[in-house]
C-alpha cells in the first residue's frame, strides 16, 4: 500500500500519502469482511497458484524497489514502473549516505536475527523456555527494530528538538511585486498563505504585496528595480532583458482569457452563442448591435429575445498582457479585418476604435446591460 501510494500522491505530502493508505487499507477490510461474511471465501480456489504468487512477487518488488532510495538515503524519481525505477535509483546511488545505509543494514540484520531466534524458540516446549524467550517469540521483530531505532535516534540528538527550519526561514525577507491583473488574484493568495505559515515560525511580521497595475507595467517596474518581483501574460523582449542582467524568469500558472457579456432581454440574462469571426467585428466595431444578422445566425432559438442596444465593448488602455493574450487571438481569427480596424497589429497597447477604454478591467461595472469585455 505504500507503494500505491507513493505512486498516487505527488511531491512529498506525508499526510496526502497517509490518507491514501488509510483509505486502502479500510477498503481492503471492508472487502474481507464482505467475503467471509457471505462465505465466498472459495472464490480465491479460482485463481491459479502462479498467476496469484506472481502477482504478490511483483508487488514486492515494486515495494523493495520504491523504498530503497530511503535505504540508501539518496532522492530518486518516483514511478510505478520498474524500468523506471531502477535507472533512477542507479543514478543516485553515488550520493549514497553512508549512516543511513549503515543503519539501515543493521535493522535489516536484527530482524533476521530476531526472527531466526523466534522460530527456533517455538520448536522447544513450553515449558523449557524461558521469559525472555517467550518475550522474543511474542513481539514481532520488527516492533523491537523501530523502538531500537527511536531510542538510538533520540539519544544521539540529545532528545532536542531540530531548529534548522526556523534558521531557514529567518532568511526570508519582505518583498513587493506588480505587474499582470490576470494573475492577481493568485498571488495575492498564495502570498497571504506562505506569510501566515512563515509568521508561525520566525519573529515579527512579514510583508510580501502584489498590485495589479498591468504586465507592461510589472516588467517596467522589474527593469527600475522598483519592485522584487513582476507578473507578467507576455515574455519580456529582447531589448529589455539586455538591460538585467540577473533577471530569472519562472513559469508560475497557466491562464486562458475569454469574452464575457452580460446581455439582458424582457428580465432575462440571455446565453448567446458569438463566433470568432463575429467576436472579431465586435472588438473592432464593425458589429454595434446585439441583433445584428450576423449574431442572428448563430442565436436562432433567442433570436427574436436579443434587444436592438447598441455593445457596449469595455477594454484595457494600459499596457496589458491580457490584451496582447487576446489582440493574438482576434488576429488569428481574422488579421484582415483586425488591422483594417485597428491599423496595427496584436500587442499589449491598443488603439481600440469602439472600446470604452478603461484603464483595468478590475473597475468595469458588470452589471452594466449590453456589455461585452474580455
Amino acid at each position: 500500500m505504500g507503494a500505491v501510494a507513493d505512486t498516487r500522491v505527488t511531491g512529498d505530502s506525508i499526510s496526502e500519502r497517509l490518507e491514501v493508505i488509510m483509505a486502502l487499507s479500510m477498503m481492503c477490510g471492508i472487502w474481507m469482511f464482505v467475503l467471509g461474511l457471505l462465505g465466498l471465501e472459495s472464490l480465491v480456489h479460482f485463481v491459479s497458484r502462479p498467476v496469484f504468487t506472481g502477482f504478490v512477487s511483483a508487488c514486492g518488488v515494486i515495494t523493495a524497489l520504491s523504498v530503497s532510495k530511503d535505504m540508501f538515503g539518496v532522492y530518486a524519481e518516483k514511478s510505478p514502473r520498474i524500468f523506471e525505477i531502477v535507472p533512477n535509483l542507479v543514478s543516485a546511488l553515488p550520493d549514497t549516505s553512508w549512516m543511513t545505509l549503515s543503519i539501515a543494514l543493521i535493522s535489516i540484520t536484527l530482524m533476521i536475527i530476531l526472527k531466526y531466534a523466534q522460530s527456533k524458540s517455538k520448536k522447544k516446549h513450553s515449558k523449557e523456555k524461558s521469559r525472555i524467550r517467550k518475550c522474543i517469540e511474542f513481539i514481532p521483530p520488527i516492533l523491537l527494530v523501530i523502538v531500537a531505532g527511536i531510542s538510538i535516534g533520540g539519544g544521539l540528538c540529545g532528545w532536542k528538538e531540530v531548529d534548522h527550519v526556523e534558521e531557514m526561514y529567518t532568511l526570508v525577507e519582505p518583498a513587493l511585486g506588480e505587474g499582470a491583473s490576470l494573475t492577481a488574484h493568485l498571488y495575492r493568495e498564495t502570498s497571504e498563505i506562505f506569510v501566515r505559515s512563515i509568521n508561525k515560525v520566525i519573529d515579527g511580521e512579514l510583508n510580501i504585496s502584489y498590485s495589479a497595475t498591468g504586465s507592461g507595467n510589472g516588467q517596467q517596474s522589474l527593469i527600475e528595480n522598483l519592485v522584487d518581483f513582476a507578473g507578467t501574460d507576455v515574455t519580456f523582449d529582447a531589448n529589455v532583458t539586455s538591460q538585467a542582467n540577473d533577471l530569472a524568469i519562472y513559469p508560475t500558472v497557466a491562464t486562458a482569457v475569454c469574452a464575457v457579456a452580460n446581455i439582458i432581454s424582457e428580465n432575462v440574462n440571455l446565453d448567446v452563442i458569438v463566433s470568432r469571426e463575429s467576436l472579431v467585428k465586435i472588438f473592432t466595431g464593425v458589429i454595434t448591435h446585439w441583433d445584428d444578422p450576423e449574431i442572428l445566425r448563430t442565436n436562432i432559438n433567442i433570436k427574436n429575445l436579443l434587444p436592438h442596444q447598441r455593445i457596449k465593448v469595455c477594454t484595457r488602455s494600459d499596457s496589458s498582457g491580457t490584451t496582447s493574450i487576446f489582440t493574438r487571438a482576434l488576429h488569428n481569427f481574422n488579421n484582415t479585418i483586425f488591422n483594417t480596424r485597428l491599423g496595427s497589429g496584436p500587442g499589449n497597447l491598443v488603439n481600440w476604435t469602439s472600446g470604452l477604454g478603461i484603464d483595468h478591467v478590475e473597475v468595469c461595472t458588470y452589471s452594466l446591460s449590453s456589455l461585452i469585455t474580455m
